[in-house]
């Protein structure tokens, strides 16, 4: 009649392993509820009334995924052409 012994050091390791990966999973579902948060954040900035620039920048990093609403004028005298190689080989600007 054969009985069942199991191997100390192989019920370690397994045992070891086994809260091991529990672990990792439990971090798992943390950062997915934390990811989640952040994408909620990010869709309802958006969703948000654009800024100025002062209140922007006086929100610092919390401004992320902000709208921000300037005005301006664009002086075309400063105007920096780029210049580049186009598909044909030839020279384009930018």
């Amino acid at each position: 009649m054969l009985y069942f012994k199991p191997l100390t050091k192989l019920t370690v390791a397994t045992a070891l392993m086994f809260v091991f990966l529990v672990g990792l999973g439990v971090w798992q579902i943390h950062r997915l509820h934390w990811k989640l948060g952040l994408i909620a954040e990010a869709h309802a900035n958006l969703a948000a009334a654009p800024l100025s620039l002062a209140q922007a920048l006086a929100l610092g990093p919390r401004a992320e995924y902000h709208r921000v609403l300037i005005t301006g004028r664009f002086d075309n005298a400063h105007e920096a052409y780029v210049f580049a190689t186009g598909p044909e080989g030839g020279a384009v600007y930018h």
